[in-house]
């Protein structure tokens, strides 16, 4: 268990430094030229590959809440990520615990900031459907974790000993 908690923090340092690096170094443009408002969702149109994940976790979304609602034994760690816009910026975060409320949702921002500044870890936001852009939980039973597409696209980006590492102790399942 101990080992699954580091290694969750290494891969998720590793995630948010990759999304800032990508954010900072694609083509010159900053995050908030490389995210951009498209009808109301946000959209990472310089990069297919984390487009296609948050496509592929907005299509499966009504699936995920009726999971979070019901909340099965042996499930876990629901969690939200959402884009945070801040001066022309935005920066994704895990949203746990959330709730639905009777206007959108709220929840606790669960990582600190690297490049807004109107939110901070362990703040609880307020947040719209269309600021989602993927979601997660754990089935206990299985030892499987569903949704975290991002994270898949992540991991095809990280050295192959990482990705391969938190893939066994997870049973993040990429393929699907």
């Amino acid at each position: 268990m101990k080992h699954k908690t580091i290694l969750l923090g290494m891969v998720l340092i590793l995630v948010g430094l990759a999304v800032v690096q990508f954010s900072l170094n694609h083509d010159g443009a900053t995050q908030g030229e490389v995210a951009s408002q498209d009808q109301g969702a946000i959209a990472a149109p310089n990069d297919p590959e984390m487009q296609a994940a948050f496509n592929k976790a907005r299509k499966s979304l009504d699936y995920f809440l009726g999971v979070a609602e019901s909340r099965p034994d042996e499930t876990k760690g629901f969690a939200l990520k959402v884009g945070v816009r801040d001066e022309g910026l935005t920066e994704f975060f895990w949203i746990y615990p959330f709730q639905k409320e009777d206007e959108g949702f709220s929840g606790r921002i669960n990582t600190s900031p690297e490049l807004v500044d109107n939110v901070f870890k362990g703040e609880v936001i307020n947040f719209d459907r269309d600021q989602i852009v993927d979601w997660t939980f754990e089935d206990t039973a299985t030892d499987i974790m569903h949704g975290n597409y991002t994270g898949c696209v992540e991991l095809q980006r990280a050295a192959p000993e990482n990705a391969e590492q938190f893939q066994e102790l997870y049973g993040l399942n990429c393929d699907k």
